[in-house]
């Protein structure tokens, strides 16, 4: 399993939101944050059921927040990860096969 890259809210927000009125999408959603908040909750419930499941997990998430300036790694919709953020995961795997090895554990 992997975690979720974080998104930018405000970019995907403004990406959705073109051609709506967005005071009536936002009387919906309360919150351009909401967005984030309710993404970032479900890569944690993804946490939680890999831990529970014992099942492996990529930290995709915590590669992205590593580097921080996070609009740098998405494109313009702000949710999908671009060219250099397509390689923050691809380092997020390696190292997890790297761990792997260490740690002994048999990938399938």
């Amino acid at each position: 399993m992997t975690t979720l890259p974080p998104l930018d809210a405000q970019r995907f927000f403004d990406w959705f939101c073109n051609g709506l009125n967005r005071a009536n999408v936002l009387k919906w959603l309360e919150s351009v944050e909401t967005i984030y908040r309710w993404q970032e909750h479900y890569s944690r419930t993804v946490e939680k059921i890999a831990a529970e499941t014992n099942t492996l997990l990529v930290d995709v998430r915590g590669a992205f927040l590593e580097h921080g300036r996070l609009k740098r790694f998405l494109c313009k919709d702000g949710a999908h990860p671009n060219t250099e953020g397509q390689k923050i995961i691809t380092g997020a795997f390696l190292e997890f096969i790297d761990d792997a090895k260490i740690k002994g554990t048999i990938l399938i």
